[in-house]
């Protein structure tokens, strides 16, 4: 019987620890869920049965919560299908965006390489809020897994610059990327910096070169 007592309280020390751990990242945890309440010896048996499944559900939130976002979030080519495309304005909190056109250029960067543009048009709905915008809140990806972020190219005017939009202003411009000439479908990404995202497919092609 003592053996079977140090084993439960090894189990909710261990328990306790992966509780701690989500915490520190940031993670509510519902130990009420996950922790039973102090067993009487009689029924250690099936309360070790129940710690060990808590133990097993923390360990799998922690593993969750530390894999990269992009592991995450990756989408695949039949979920690509059912998000908006070019041309639809989406909502964030008090922002609205939208995005207008999915440009391959003509200046070329190595080979295998090209150069994409998307317009966005960047609105703070807000009446009293500011937004601060940066270009490197987007990201280019595709269903492989591949991400890139916006790059600057001379030739090109209007490119997207990092600034504070007032309530009621509006901001149009476009975004560079240097991506692969060949590759899966892709997707657009603008995240907050609170990690809030929209997401655009550009499955239905591009539209005129620049």
């Amino acid at each position: 019987m003592p053996d079977r007592i140090l084993l439960v309280d090894d189990d909710l020390l261990l328990l306790e620890s992966v509780h701690f751990s989500l915490e520190q990242a940031g993670y509510e945890v519902n130990t009420a869920a996950c922790s039973p309440a102090s067993p009487s010896v009689a029924s250690k048996p099936s309360a070790l049965a129940q710690i060990a499944q808590g133990v097993r559900t923390a360990t799998q939130a922690l593993t969750k919560a530390t894999q990269p976002e992009s592991a995450l979030s990756t989408p695949s080519t039949g979920l690509l299908a059912r998000l908006p495309e070019i041309g639809r304005a989406q909502s964030m909190d008090e922002l609205k965006v939208l995005l207008s056109a999915f440009t391959p250029l003509k200046d070329t960067p190595e080979a295998g390489e090209q150069y994409v543009a998307v317009t966005l048009s960047i609105e703070n709905t807000s009446t009293s809020l500011d937004f601060k915008f940066d270009p490197a809140n987007l990201s280019l990806a595709n269903t492989t897994g591949d991400s890139f972020q916006p790059v600057l190219l001379k030739s090109i005017e209007h490119q997207l610059e990092a600034q504070t939009l007032k309530p009621g202003a509006k901001l149009e411009g476009v975004a560079i990327f240097e991506v692969p000439q060949k590759g899966a479908e892709w997707y657009l990404e603008f995240k907050d910096s609170g990690g809030h995202h929209l997401t655009w497919s550009l499955t239905s092609g591009a539209t005129s070169s620049r």
